[in-house]
């Protein structure tokens, strides 16, 4: 049974020979230098042999003058920066792959016109969809499952920069309009994505989702969130699966989202990532909705993978597998993308326990 055979079985909660996994995001920062000095690779997919790979389709930076329109007078100072492809400016800021963010609408007046103002990255540039399907194409003839990600989050977390996140989340409850406004042009946006790169090309697993909890609860209320971003997430998974109706659609938010499970079951979700241990109890997790959804993900990158021996990164795999993967419906690997302070070692502890423990 090959990678892709065995993801596709997982995740459709049926039982393939052993428990698929990956490496989340893979390495970031010093980590990634770690990985490339211990193994001779740059590429995690290849050297662990990992059962599924991504492709991120990102649209290219606008070629616009957002420091003149929407930045007078607020550039850092003696500090290096850069403006993302959405138009946010990113001040440097220490640390391995955290900026500050400084938003551009925040200083301006909240007006739905400003919002259709904004200049959107230019993602209707359909050679961008060609070279996706053929990079989905190539992870297929490998036999490895693929996952392709319309570029960056959904819809929240590519729509609170433009304010910032406390001051969206005030909007939310004072000007929801002018937040569905933003909303809707990212929808329009994923819409028009889904309907283009099924032009040219399938995949195994559509990536989506969006942040939308932190370590103990939702960000915003949830009835809020069924308010505004339920009904458009679920616009968006329909169109999805109306395109590509065997697409699992997976959907990730970091934090304790456990409120609107049942709500993304419902609108189509087939598998939740990351199921942070430090905030939900995954087996738990396994026995209130495992008939009815996948996991992507368990093994904790607060705690265990850092901070612990190979031996606790060891039985961590071993109880995931046992709980969370009895009868299908895992995919193991880590919670966030693998940190500097993560010990190689217990990196091989992770993948070895796969395979060890992994076998049904």
């Amino acid at each position: 049974m090959d990678s892709k055979e065995r993801v596709n079985l997982a995740l459709r909660r049926q039982v393939p020979d052993r428990v698929p996994f990956d490496l989340s995001y893979g390495f970031v920062g010093e980590a990634q230098a770690t990985f490339e000095r211990m193994s001779g690779s740059r590429n995690h997919f290849d050297y662990f042999g990992t059962d599924v790979e991504y492709y991120e389709l990102l649209e290219p930076v606008k070629n616009f003058d957002y420091a003149g329109a929407y930045y007078s007078g607020r550039l850092p100072v003696d500090k290096e920066y850069h403006f993302d492809r959405y138009g946010v400016l990113h001040e440097h800021a220490e640390g391995v792959h955290f900026t500050k963010m400084i938003p551009p609408l925040l200083e301006h007046q909240h007006t739905v016109v400003d919002v259709q103002k904004f200049p959107m990255p230019d993602y209707r540039d359909e050679d961008l969809y060609r070279q996706a399907a053929k990079v989905i194409a190539d992870i297929d003839s490998r036999g490895r499952a693929s996952a392709l990600a319309m570029g960056g989050e959904t819809i929240f977390e590519v729509s609170w920069p433009l304010y910032g996140i406390e001051e969206f989340l005030i909007m939310l409850l004072t000007e929801v309009e002018l937040c569905n406004a933003v909303f809707d042009r990212w929808v329009d946006c994923r819409l028009w994505q889904l309907e283009t790169y099924a032009k040219h090309g399938r995949y195994d697993i559509l990536w989506l989702g969006d942040d939308i909890a932190n370590q103990h609860s939702m960000l915003l209320p949830p009835d809020l969130w069924r308010a505004t971003l339920k009904p458009r997430m679920k616009t968006i998974i329909e169109a999805a699966k109306h395109f590509q109706p065997d697409g699992l659609v997976f959907y990730h938010t970091d934090g304790k989202a456990t409120e609107v499970i049942e709500d993304l079951i419902e609108i189509g979700v087939d598998i939740l990532n990351p199921v942070q241990p430090e905030c939900v109890d995954p087996a738990e997790y396994k026995q209130a909705y495992g008939d009815r959804l996948s996991f992507w993900g368990t093994i904790g990158i607060q705690h265990t993978l850092p901070f612990g021996t190979p031996e606790d990164v060891r039985e961590e795999v071993k109880t995931r597998i046992e709980t969370v993967g009895d009868g299908g419906g895992l995919l193991v690997g880590p919670s966030h993308v693998i940190e500097p302070e993560v010990p190689w070692e217990n990196v091989l502890a992770l993948v070895e326990a796969v395979r060890e423990f992994g076998g049904y």
